[in-house]
């Protein structure tokens, strides 16, 4: 859980720029951003989750964690009824890319969606969103064996 904690720290500290490079600031309304990180700790069997966003109540929507199965993050352009069949599909030993392929099969807005997703296991996965509007251009993440963010 270590390296969970860290990385959460260390999202608490990020800084955002605008398109012009300047730090983005409070006046800048225009400007918001998601973190997000799940990880499995493989030493204690422990899964988690966490979100950081300029939207108060973000951490009751989007992170969804069971344990002994994993964590799922959908993030940008979020559907709540996911949650639960995503966790359901890594509980029946799907592997996260094919947690994405179910749920995103007969999504109409399936490239718009920004997903995260890490089994206990280790292994882990992040879908984009490709189509994302031109006020949501920059996305990025980073995955590893027992994270992703």
């Amino acid at each position: 859980m270590r390296i969970l904690l860290a990385v959460c720290v260390g999202m608490g500290i990020a800084t955002i720029t605008g398109g012009n490079g300047r730090l983005a600031t409070a006046a800048d309304p225009e400007i918001s951003a998601t973190y997000s990180i799940c990880a499995v700790d493989p030493a204690t069997g422990i899964c988690g989750a966490a979100v950081a966003s300029k939207y108060p109540a973000v951490g009751r929507v989007c992170p969804y964690v069971r344990a002994g199965v994993g964590a799922f993050l959908p993030q940008h352009y979020h559907v709540p009824k996911g949650g639960e069949p995503a966790l359901d599909l890594l509980a029946a030993g799907k592997r996260p890319e094919e947690v994405f392929v179910e749920l995103l099969k007969d999504d109409d807005k399936a490239e718009q969606r920004q997903l995260a997703i890490v089994d206990m296991t280790g292994r882990t996965a992040l879908h984009h969103p490709t189509a994302a509007p031109d006020a949501s251009l920059y996305w990025g993440g980073q995955v590893g064996r027992f994270y992703a963010c």
